[in-house]
């Protein structure tokens, strides 16, 4: 077996799948960085495969319209 060099260790921070992946492979397209802020106002860094960010994808949709509502909702006080 031979030696490979420059690999980046994938984990993603929801399901746990990990990946070793040298930046020319394809499959680096699969995994996203994710940055989310806290109701502290603290930013915290996340890393997400593929699947993993479709399942947040549909989270964001869901908590945009929650969002729009909140903002809706204040300007009939």
């Amino acid at each position: 077996m031979g030696k490979t060099t420059d690999l980046t260790a994938y984990e993603c921070d929801r399901c746990g799948r990990k990946d070793f992946l040298q930046a020319s492979d394809l499959q680096v397209r699969d995994w996203y960085d994710v940055t989310r802020v806290t109701t502290g106002s603290t930013t915290a860094p996340y890393v997400l495969c593929g699947t993993c960010w479709t399942v947040y994808q549909s989270l964001l949709k869901q908590q945009t319209g929650e969002f729009e509502k909140f903002l809706e909702e204040g300007k009939t006080v």
